[in-house]
């Protein structure tokens, strides 16, 4: 007994705390987000490729400094935060992605040093979609803003970086990553927090339940006319009667009959569309 306890006693701390090991255990909560967004990243890309695709979210890390200089980067702001993570793909991988999305075989030549006014398009809207994916995923961790910011500039500091391998047909892969700055994080202690206690099983709930309430679906409606007749009228109507109507200028739409925004018709992918003006 006593050699057990010789041999404990001289373990350094600074081997039970490694620098390596801090983004899995101070950062908890972000593997939690990365596990969310693979289901909603893989919808994401197979409808942009247009093939099925699988993802996988990587084990966090820990990089100091700049992004790879190869990296193309976006921004999404953290409104609850103040600040950005960035979204970063490597160029060549810009490139395969919008060969696929144009029908190609993704196996176009990357070695361009810049891409093109299409490609970078194509970042921006990658970006855009999946700052919409991140909020919910982002729950457990009591964030619920993000929005694409095109002012967004690169942080020199350290940052957790979680990043996913986007897969599809016979082992192909690209890579993208999510680069969090450490310096964000320590605002949130539901991240940088060690100690999640009894709380972990609360927000995994919390976050399940409100996941279920935002699949709840409901009744959407298009009003494009509002004719007014009188009862006299209405009383008469038979079969084959006509109702003049006239489009107007402003489309109402409404949920469970209530206003939630006003539109202007179109049209988009040749079908009627509506484009939402204002809530």
């Amino acid at each position: 007994m006593s050699l057990v306890a010789a041999h404990r006693t001289v373990v350094p701390a600074s081997l039970i705390r490694s620098a390596p090991a801090a983004p899995e255990a101070g950062h908890a909560g972000l593997d939690r987000v990365g596990e969310r967004l693979t289901r909603g990243l893989a919808e994401l890309f197979g409808g942009l490729i247009g093939t099925s695709a699988t993802v996988t979210a990587a084990p966090l890390r820990s990089e100091g400094g700049r992004v790879d200089a190869d990296a193309v980067l976006r921004h999404v702001r953290v409104d609850a935060l103040g600040g950005t993570i960035a979204i970063a793909l490597a160029r060549g991988t810009v490139v395969r992605l919008v060969d696929l999305h144009y029908g190609g075989d993704g196996e176009s030549d990357a070695g361009r040093d810049q891409l093109s006014a299409a490609e970078n398009r194509f970042v921006t809207r990658i970006a855009a979609a999946l700052a919409e994916l991140l909020p919910a995923a982002w729950l457990p961790l009591g964030l619920t803003g993000a929005a694409l910011d095109e002012t967004g500039a690169a942080s020199d500091g350290p940052a957790a970086v979680q990043a996913f391998t986007i897969g599809w047909g016979e082992g192909a892969s690209v890579e993208l990553a999510l680069h969090y700055p450490l310096a964000l994080l320590a605002a949130l202690p539901s991240v940088a927090g060690a100690d999640a206690g009894e709380s972990d099983g609360d927000a995994e709930w919390q976050a399940r339940l409100t996941e279920r309430a935002l699949a709840v679906p409901f009744s959407v409606r298009a009003v494009f006319a509002r004719p007014e007749l009188a009862l006299t009228r209405l009383m008469s109507l038979k079969p084959g009667d006509i109702i003049p109507v006239s489009l107007p200028a402003q489309i109402d739409l409404e949920v469970v009959g209530l206003r939630l925004a006003r539109g202007s018709a179109g049209e988009s992918n040749d079908r009627a569309a509506i484009c939402i003006d204002q809530f």
